[in-house]
This record gives C-alpha cells, structure tokens and sequence, in this order.
C-alpha cells in the first residue's frame, strides 16, 4: 500500500463495514495518520492491497508498526487492522494476503479483533489463537445504568437518567458489594502526557514479550488514542501515594453515567490487585454504570476475587510468530498488550 491507495482503501472500508454509507470525510486523513505517519513506521513492513486485473483495490490489510521487546529482542511488530475483501472480489483475493501472513514469515504479527474464520486461517498458518485475552471484562456498579447503555445506547441513558438512577440506588443498597472498595493510602491522580511517556515502561518491562515506548512512538499512540471520542473523553491517571510515588497508571475513556473504557491497566509487580481496586473505586465514585477492559492475565487473579465482573467475547486475539520462545512466553502469558497493544484506541474499530 502506498499513499496514492488511501482514498481506494477507504472506499473498501465502508463497502464492507458500512454498506449503504457514504465514505465519511474524515476516513481518507485519518487512514494516513494510521498507516504511515506512525514514528514506528517501517516502509518494509506497510499494509497490503490487492488489485484485479483493471488495477482496482479488491481487498486488503492494514497494518500499525509498534516497537517491542520479545525475548530480548528488539523488533518492530504488525498490528494487523481492517482485513477485508470486496463482495465483487476474484475468488482468492483474500488468501493471497492470508499467505503473506503466515507464522513462518512473521517475528511478531498480531490482532485483537480477529473474525472467527480469520483466526482459523491463522491457527491453520500456524497462529495461536488466545482465549482469555479474547475477551472483555466487564465490573458493573450501577446495573440498571448498564443495561440500558448496552442496549439502548449512551444518549437514551442520558434521557433515562432519572429512572435508571432510582433502580440502582434500590440494587446497591440491597446488593453493598458492588459498590468498589477503596485503598487506604493508595489515590487517583491526573497526570499528564509528558508523565505517562516517563513512567509507562517501568510498569511493562517486567514481561517477557512487551512494547517498547519511546517518547515519540507513545506520543503519536496518545495523540491518535485521544481522537477516539465516541467513547468519552480519554483520560490519564497515576495511581499510587502521590502523582510522584506511583504503583500503576491508567488510561481510560471517561463517560459518567455510561460505561468506562479501560484501555490500558499497568502496575509494578505485586502491586496488581491494590491498582485494580483504587481505580475501580475511582470509577465507581465518578459515577460510571460499568467499566469495559480487556481480559489479560497479570489482572485475572485480581479480577477473580472482585464482585459484580463479568465477560464477554471481544474477537480472536492472535499472535503469529516464528519464533519458538515468543511463541512460548505468548502461551505462559508473559505478554504485556491490549489498548495502546492492539486496536481499542483506533477509531476504525468504533468511530468509522
């Protein structure tokens, strides 16, 4: 793909995931932003396209360079987004960029929202396709709030505010523990850019297999992630005794009254379950129905003893690797990602 194909691109992307739609104005610009004003960007490892024989783009894949750790190795690895073939595409056009895919090709090539066929065809190229980090967790403090968010939708929460509020002051005062417990010592404190950039890699580099942040590859992360609105307002909070004695950091769409989106939890080892429930109070204080995150193993044990979660798919994480000992440390669950690691922040996933 080069930036001559971006306005193909971004007529495929509404063919397939907005049928009917006009192409949304902004979409062009932003393809740009994503796939190649990236400080990671590797013009050896660019999306892909596939032309018919008249020379139109028929189907492709994006992709997002992010700077990693593996093992000890230093290496740039591909996010994989908005894989998708037009319905007048030549029988194969899909698998044609499906073979350039393979584990066997790739040091570290991964997705979090992989389609159920799209993560057969990785396992059968020899993927691993990861179960627990293929869901969302949700831990609910206002129910009756939550339930209409979901199937309502934000605006008909906001409009129904009064009656959601009287249920739910009736369900926590019978059901206590699903209001969240606070940290004796242990506070919520805005922190800006510049301090997110200096303290994010202390809390990851512990893990076998995580991201490499520098200044300006996380900076261009926090710039695209706070474009992303339909989701709230993108927030950054220390958590610890004080903005300048922190234990973990967090990154999140705000929405009172709606449902909290987590993108990314992080705290020093052993410091886990204290993080988790100073946000969750945090949150709950605010007066969010409900927060959504992703499922990762270093928060399952903290999230198994906490009331009021529970889970639900999201889309096939997959991880493809030809390297054996990333492959393993993947399995063990040695792997930092999920939000600014995967597609959460992106607004192909849910504003376009």
């Amino acid at each position: 793909m080069t930036r001559a194909d971006v306005s193909a691109f971004a007529a495929l992307f509404t063919q397939v995931f907005r049928p009917g739609k006009a192409v949304d104005p902004a979409l062009p610009r932003y393809l740009e932003q994503l796939l190649f004003e990236n400080p990671a960007f590797d013009p050896a490892l660019p999306a892909l396209v596939q032309e018919n024989d008249e020379g139109r783009i028929v189907a492709a894949m994006g992709y997002v360079q992010i700077p990693m750790v593996a093992c000890g190795r230093e290496l740039t690895a591909r996010l994989m987004t908005a894989f998708m073939t037009s319905p007048e595409a030549p029988k194969g056009s899909a698998g044609r960029i499906a073979a350039l895919t393979r584990a066997k090709r790739q040091d570290f090539t991964f997705t979090t929202t992989a389609a159920s066929l799209s993560a057969e065809a990785a396992r059968a190229g020899g993927g691993l396709v990861l179960p627990l980090q293929s869901l969302d967790f949700f831990r609910t403090f206002r129910p009756a709030a939550q339930v209409i968010n979901l199937v309502l939708g934000r605006r008909a929460a906001t409009l129904l505010t009064p009656l959601h509020r009287a249920v739910d002051g009736v369900i926590r005062t019978l059901k206590k523990t699903l209001a969240a417990r606070s940290v004796d010592g242990v506070g919520v404190h805005p922190i800006d850019r510049a301090r997110v950039i200096e303290a994010a890699q202390g809390f990851v580099s512990h893990f076998a297999v995580h991201p490499r942040w520098t200044a300006d590859v996380m900076g261009w992360q926090l710039d695209m992630a706070a474009q992303q609105t339909s989701l709230g307002t993108f927030t950054t909070v220390g958590i610890g005794s004080s903005e300048d004695t922190l234990v973990g950091m967090a990154l999140y769409y705000s929405q009172p009254g709606g449902i909290a989106h987590l993108l990314n939890l992080m705290a020093l080892p052993g410091q886990e379950r204290c993080v988790l429930r100073a946000l969750l109070a945090h949150l709950d204080a605010q007066g969010h129905a409900a927060v959504r995150g992703e499922a990762q193993p270093f928060l399952m044990a903290s999230l198994f003893v906490e009331p009021g979660v529970s889970y639900r798919f999201r889309g096939n994480f997959c991880v493809l690797t030809r390297h054996p000992d990333i492959a393993q440390a993947v399995l063990k669950g040695d792997f930092y990602a999920g939000g600014l690691i995967g597609e959460s922040w992106c607004r192909l996933i849910a504003d376009f």
